[in-house]
């Protein structure tokens, strides 16, 4: 499993590198799910109400090639959202803000299962869940 935002440099900076690579693997998977529930977060936030449910409705659909489309379309930067994400995990997994562990945990039952993240260069996500509405507020559908 390769990926240009998780590649061997990423094990370097965590200071990583003696994981065997089943652990690698294991700690890819995590890390997906991670970035995967705070790119889309930070996506839906940014969405009116009318692309939200157009995006929920893709997500429904599982076509991957409409959704990657779709986020493209509305969100040029995609890409540097990504890697500014990568990059903020990053960081907080080196400061020990974040365990991992605790946050994966924490979006137990809000993430479907884990799978192999797929090679879309973009990470299309989605087998994250739709966005949630507040507490409080409820939803139309």
């Amino acid at each position: 499993m390769k990926s240009d935002i998780l590649d061997d440099k990423i094990f370097e900076q965590l200071n990583m590198n003696d994981l065997s690579q089943s652990e690698k693997e294991n700690f890819s998977k995590t890390f997906f799910a991670i970035l995967n529930t705070r790119v889309n977060a930070k996506l839906v936030a940014q969405m009116d109400q009318a692309q939200q449910d157009e995006y929920i409705k893709l997500i429904g659909e599982g076509d991957e090639a409409k959704i990657t489309e779709f986020k493209q379309k509305l969100f040029p930067n995609l890409r540097s959202i990504v890697d500014e994400e990568a990059a903020k995990l990053i960081l907080d997994i080196n400061s020990g803000a974040e365990t991992m562990g605790d946050e994966i945990a924490d979006e137990a039952g809000n993430t479907a299962e884990l799978s192999e993240p797929s090679n879309d260069p973009f990470l299309t996500m989605s087998s994250a869940p739709p966005p949630q509405p507040p507490p409080g507020v409820t939803s139309n559908t």
